[in-house]
């Protein structure tokens, strides 16, 4: 019984379009800055940092944007003094 290989051809790779970046935050007042929490022991949601998310709160088709700190826990349970 012979053995017959199907080989497909790759498909051509698209022509790139030269895209242009407009930075507008400041013209639509998005004045963020990520600020994590200053404790001595790092837990997961320090280590992650900020973050965001684009999405349609309202339904009005325009995107709003969601952004996240971390915060400082109610107490530092390895504060200083108490590293052991």
């Amino acid at each position: 019984m012979a053995t017959q290989a199907l080989v497909q051809a790759a498909p051509e790779p698209a022509t790139a379009v030269a895209g242009r970046f407009v930075d507008i935050t400041a013209k639509a007042r998005v004045n963020f800055q990520s600020q994590t929490s200053r404790i001595t022991k790092k837990y997961l949601p320090e280590t992650m940092d900020s973050g965001g998310a684009l999405f349609d709160y309202d339904n009005d088709g325009l995107l709003h944007i969601f952004f996240v700190n971390g915060a400082p826990p109610l107490s530092d349970p390895m504060s200083k003094g108490n590293n052991s």
